[in-house]
């Protein structure tokens, strides 16, 4: 019988939920976000200019080569993506909460005054 893949997390995986500790930021949570960023642009480079080549005399087989090592490269971002969210969470949400912030409070001063009117 076939099916369809069922999109639901299963809720006994507890691997991707983490217990998200509520510190103050350190320089090395800065360090770790922007070295998480540049290991993933290194790989989205791969996906760029990686892998620039001639298709030679086999080239359905070259093509095969470039097409399988683009979804398995795509599939190693996915992964540090993953990893990076759950390693970067506390300073992530700490910089939604500053931007959320700074929007409502930009929102606030932009707002129009309401004219109050009277009943004749």
């Amino acid at each position: 019988m076939y099916g369809t893949v069922n999109k639901r997390n299963d809720i006994f995986n507890s691997s991707d939920e983490t217990v998200l500790e509520d510190r103050p930021l350190v320089i090395t949570d800065f360090i770790t976000l922007l070295e998480d960023i540049n290991d993933i642009s290194g790989e989205c480079n791969v996906l760029t200019k990686g892998i620039e080549m001639t298709f030679g005399d086999i080239p359905l087989e070259v093509f095969n080569c470039v097409i399988v090592k683009h979804i398995d490269i795509i599939d190693l971002i996915f992964e540090k993506i993953k990893r990076f969210k759950k390693d970067n969470r506390l300073i992530i949400s700490k910089l939604r909460e500053e931007r959320e912030k700074n929007e409502k409070k930009k929102e606030k001063e932009t707002k129009p005054v309401r004219r109050k009117t009277e009943l004749l």
